[in-house]
């Protein structure tokens, strides 16, 4: 392999990597805003809900940051097999992973909506199930795109 197809081929792994790294950065921030939401939730901390809403629309912009690399990626290096894969499943990714931030704006909303109406007995299962989505997002399949290298 001459230099001008090394150089191109480790261009476009650390564009792949990019991809990778905008995906695991958007998941850890829709986690942190649904633990945020729930803990706001609990805590009949208007505040915070109001911050959590006003944080989603970094998520939905990292939405569009990844779905233009991944338009980028497709016109320009034109990915095959495992790679065309790769960057169509990021798109995919990318698009759960906006829905959860909207899920946890709509979890502070209805925090706001009901705040001063609400026993604090009626919530008090809440924190048991507040685990279970973070957990889903902590071992789904964001920590094992951060292990798998870029296809080659």
């Amino acid at each position: 392999m001459d230099w001008q197809q090394q150089h191109i081929v480790r261009e476009y792994d650390e564009e792949l990597m990019r991809l990778q790294g905008e995906i695991l950065r958007m998941g850890g921030i829709a986690e942190d805003q649904l633990q945020k939401a729930f803990k706001a939730l609990m805590d009949i901390d208007d505040r915070n809900a109001e911050k959590i809403i006003h944080a989603d629309e970094s998520i939905d912009m990292l939405e569009l940051e990844i779905s233009a690399d991944v338009m980028h990626l497709l016109a320009l290096r034109q990915p095959m097999a495992s790679d065309l894969r790769t960057v169509l499943s990021s798109l995919r990714i990318a698009s759960n992973i906006e829905r959860i931030g909207d899920y946890a704006a709509n979890i502070a909303k209805r925090s706001l909506a009901i705040s001063s109406s609400r026993p604090r007995e009626a919530f008090a299962p809440l924190p048991k199930w507040a685990l279970t989505p973070a957990t889903c997002c902590a071992t789904s399949s964001m920590p094992s795109i951060a292990a798998t290298p870029p296809p080659r």
